[in-house]
């Protein structure tokens, strides 16, 4: 039985910032993610076709070990790091959510 943890961040950036964005997410979160020792791998993708013409879409997934290191860095690091990037770009630039998944046999 696979015991990873998933969770998948969707962000959705206005157009104009979407390389601002994308340069703080290579340079700064996944790094600090991944150098946390709470997160083992991450998976970048844009969205095709994302639902709003003016604004780009990513998701981010980041792998842990298991369910508890996956909350413990999305309640401490990844809390700061959202909060730091929303900083970065401007909350009203960017919207994001957090979905928690576990990987399964298939």
């Amino acid at each position: 039985m696979l015991s990873a943890a998933i969770f998948n961040t969707t962000f959705y950036v206005e157009r104009q910032h979407a390389d601002r964005f994308l340069s703080w997410l290579r340079l700064t979160y996944i790094p600090e993610a991944l150098a946390s020792g709470m997160i083992t791998d991450a998976m970048l993708m844009r969205l095709s076709e994302p639902p709003d013409p003016s604004a780009e879409a990513y998701a981010l997934h980041l792998r842990a070990e298991n369910a508890s290191a996956a909350n413990d860095w999305i309640n401490t690091i990844g809390h700061s790091l959202i909060g730091l990037l929303a900083e970065e770009i401007g909350r009203e630039r960017l919207l994001h959510f957090t979905t928690p998944m576990e990987q399964i046999e298939i």
